[in-house]
């Protein structure tokens, strides 16, 4: 049978994303062939500066297209090059160099899991800023995926062990939230977590809670009886277990005691500020509604502590851990 491929992009150059994606490689237990697409001359300055040891083999995208043979204890690394006489990237902060690479390393790992090189697609984190020097409308990881896959619909989960929050609304300012939420987009959200439930986590009867929008719900607002609760109720036709408008100071409280097995929040610090107060070390970003898996770990590139080995590399691993993991279950 054969094993499940990872492409993992390393994000910005100038960031932790090489450091803790060689930190993470080191630790992982289960086998599974893993294509590195970034800098190789980044990946062997950190080599020797973490003592990581790996073998480092450059390859060229055509090579995986034709049974390209993985060998134990090598790594393959898709090298990312760029236009230009010697470009060099930036340590610590934003550049345009930065944020070249690291999208070109996105385009890369996207086209080995379109093409069926690769199973899954990890990436380190990138900064916005950087890639908005040279893609000035750039918005994000996951609009971007959803654009160069052709996806008609995604959503933003948010996973660690049995808590896993999902968001109506991404990265808008609260003032514009409401009059971004719409029915149409709620049952989308809740569709994509019922369906990667059943078919990814391998849930049978998924139990999904849907958040309020207001404080106590509709007592002070009128987008629950309105907007939300329309929503679930067309929803609810084909998912029995799904419950809602829940208050925000309740539904999270429950999800952490269990009675759920997803919620979905409404917008991004609703579902954000509680699942990184308990699950900042382990939580993955992953993208529902993608043709392959793709994850992500849930934090930034952390400039102020790049190259200087104190970057937490479990955020990584356990974003390298689900995919594989949910690559497995994909069907």
């Amino acid at each position: 049978m054969r094993h499940k491929v990872l492409a993992i992009t390393l994000g910005d150059p100038g960031g932790i994303g090489p450091e803790v994606t060689l930190k993470a490689i080191r630790h992982f237990k289960q086998y599974a062939p893993l294509i590195l697409i970034g800098s190789l001359s980044n990946l062997e300055h950190l080599n020797k500066q973490l003592n990581t040891r790996f073998k480092f083999q450059p390859i060229q995208s055509g090579q995986l297209k034709h049974g390209f043979k993985f060998q134990k204890n090598i790594v393959p690394v898709l090298d990312v090059k760029i236009p230009g006489k010697n470009p060099k990237f930036a340590f610590g902060k934003v550049s345009a160099v930065n944020g070249l690479m690291a999208i070109e390393a996105v385009k890369e790992g996207v086209n080995l899991c379109l093409s069926g090189a690769a199973d899954a697609l990890v990436t380190a984190p990138i900064n916005k800023a950087a890639i908005q020097k040279i893609l000035p409308n750039f918005d994000g990881h996951t609009e971007f995926l959803k654009r160069r896959t052709g996806a008609k619909r995604v959503a933003m989960m948010f996973s660690a062990g049995r808590l896993r929050m999902s968001l109506v609304t991404m990265h808008l300012p609260l003032k514009d939230v409401s009059k971004a939420l719409k029915q149409g987009q709620i049952r989308e959200k809740i569709e994509l977590t019922y369906d990667a439930l059943k078919n990814l986590f391998a849930i049978p009867r998924p139990r999904i809670g849907v958040s309020a929008l207001n404080p106590h719900g509709s007592e002070f607002g009128d987008e629950e009886n309105r907007i939300i609760a329309p929503a679930v109720k067309a929803c609810s036709r084909r998912m029995p277990n799904l419950f809602g408008p829940i208050p925000g100071d309740e539904i999270f409280r429950e999800l952490w005691e269990g009675k759920w097995d997803a919620v979905i929040a409404m917008y991004h610090d609703q579902g954000l500020a509680p699942f990184k107060m308990v699950a900042f070390r382990t939580g993955v970003n992953l993208t529902l509604g993608l043709p392959f898996v793709r994850t992500s770990p849930d934090h930034g590139t952390a400039f102020d502590i790049a190259y200087q080995n104190k970057a937490d590399h479990r955020p990584m691993l356990s974003a390298m851990g689900l995919a594989l993991k949910l690559a497995n279950k994909k069907k």
